[in-house]
């Protein structure tokens, strides 16, 4: 997100499939802020709301920065994915969809300041 807004240009390395899980740091803060209040037991629990292909992104950057450079680095190599399975012991996670994803985005846009 930095690159694209400072210098309109990103980098995908790979062919760009490999998915990687995403949580709203908002979203993050107010579940965190729940916790004392919540019957969730102790334990280590994955907290993701979505997994998002690199590509998928780009698609969204795109929208936001239509000027965008998108510049494929070894684009035969495979890259592994990080693709994280949402806990179902954690309710009120839910999971986003591409619409969301661009409105976060869009919303974190907006806080830069050139």
């Amino acid at each position: 997100m930095m690159e694209a807004n400072f210098t309109s240009r990103i980098e995908v390395y790979g062919d760009g499939n490999q998915m990687r899980s995403f949580i709203h740091v908002d979203r993050l803060s107010d579940f965190l802020s729940s916790l004392p209040f919540s019957d969730l037991k102790n334990g280590t629990y994955n907290l993701v709301e979505s997994s998002f292909a690199i590509n998928d992104l780009v698609v969204e950057l795109i929208r936001l920065y239509p000027e965008l450079e998108v510049i494929h680095a070894n684009q035969g190599m495979k890259v592994r994915s990080l693709q994280v399975t949402p806990d179902d012991r954690i309710l009120g996670i839910k999971s986003v969809d591409h619409d969301q994803l661009y409105r976060d985005l869009l919303k974190f846009k907006n806080h830069f300041s050139f």
